[in-house]
């Protein structure tokens, strides 16, 4: 068996080497693949042999033809014996691209809530103070009782006379709000506020921009 292989200025020849009748005196390359080559060309020529092939074995490289030869298996005991040869392009493994991982972004801790303090003394007077670190700064106004949100934004309280305040944190101005309350507590982000008057009734309002709404029960203070 003998395939040829063209190409631009040499041709290139597979064959099996049976070691065999009139070929069982073979010196070289006995019962396995031969790989040659000659110039391009029709009739006789010189050829020269490149390689010799054992089961599992590949030629390919820079003196090989444009195919890569591999001999996957040779039957001695078949009748006739035959080779199996697979003849196929080199292709030249593409390397896996590595890919690296985006970095992990760091969290950014939220404002801790215990930066903002609020409170009032014996006397009603209103005192603020900027966390642990920071000192009191005396605010306008007087109440008796005083709810700050977790992010200092939201600030109310009720006076003497149970009257409700809202302010818009530090900044903000005291802004009297309807009804009458003897205690007020205001959620972490300033959404929910809930009070209990002298009677002990509760009331509900969701914010500032809410309205008040009697809840069941009766409670002498509250917590939210």
């Amino acid at each position: 068996m003998i395939a040829q292989i063209p190409g631009t200025t040499e041709d290139w020849y597979v064959s099996f080497n049976r070691k065999t009748g009139i070929n069982s005196g073979t010196p070289e390359g006995g019962n396995q693949v031969l790989v040659h080559k000659r110039p391009s060309g029709l009739g006789y020529g010189e050829s020269t042999l490149m390689a010799k092939l054992s089961i599992g074995n590949t030629y390919s490289g820079t003196d090989a033809p444009p195919l890569q030869i591999t001999v996957n298996a040779i039957n001695l005991s078949a009748n006739p014996a035959f080779a199996s040869v697979t003849i196929g392009s080199v292709v030249t493994p593409v390397p896996t691209p590595v890919v690296t991982p985006a970095p992990t972004p760091v969290p950014v801790p939220p404002t801790p809530s215990h930066t903002h303090v609020w409170g009032v003394n014996s006397s009603d007077r209103i005192y603020y103070r900027a966390g642990f670190s920071g000192s009191w700064t005396r605010i306008g106004g007087a109440l008796k009782q005083v709810s700050v949100s977790g992010d200092g934004n939201h600030v109310w309280g009720v006076n003497s006379n149970d009257q409700i305040y809202y302010r818009a944190g530090f900044s903000g101005s005291w802004t009297r709000i309807g009804g009458g309350l003897k205690q007020v507590s205001v959620s972490g982000d300033g959404n929910h506020v809930w009070g209990v008057n002298s009677n002990d009734q509760i009331y509900y309002r969701a914010g500032f921009s809410g309205s008040w709404t009697r809840i069941g029960g009766a409670l002498k203070q509250v917590s939210v």
